[in-house]
């Protein structure tokens, strides 16, 4: 049989590739911080120093529906925006079901997290939240 040609191995000091530059997934705000320097010191540039922080943050929003009642006597009333089904948001309920589901959250540290948070709710309402 032929007998097959083996790759060529690495010579001892070759370098492994870098991971390359790590480019944010977010929008950077820039901010400028100005040192106090004595007079006759010459500008050399900037040193950039990146912070990553979360920003969690509740709304709320009170829709004001209008309500006509019709010569006949029936009443129309303005439907809501389209993704709102009940009194909690969209982003509340995927936020309450992530929680439950991958991080294995009990109800009643959901309830807690929930209301140090700000989010005005009771255990039943979490709950029902996590159904729908």
């Amino acid at each position: 049989m032929d007998q097959g040609t083996e790759p060529p191995k690495p010579g001892k000091h070759e370098k492994r590739r870098g991971r390359g530059k790590v480019t944010p997934r977010v929008s950077v705000d820039e901010k400028v911080i100005e040192a106090e320097v004595p007079p006759g010191s010459r500008f050399k540039g900037y040193e950039p120093f990146l912070v990553q922080d979360l920003v969690i943050s509740v709304s709320a929003t009170c829709y004001r529906r209008e309500r006509w009642i019709t010569p006949d006597g029936r009443t129309i009333l303005a439907p809501l925006p389209e993704g709102i089904g009940g009194h909690f948001g969209p982003e509340l309920r995927r936020f309450v079901l992530m929680h439950y589901h991958q991080g294995q959250s009990t109800l009643p540290r959901m309830v807690a997290l929930l209301r140090s948070l700000g989010v005005s709710i009771s255990k039943r309402q979490v709950c029902f939240a996590r159904r729908a």
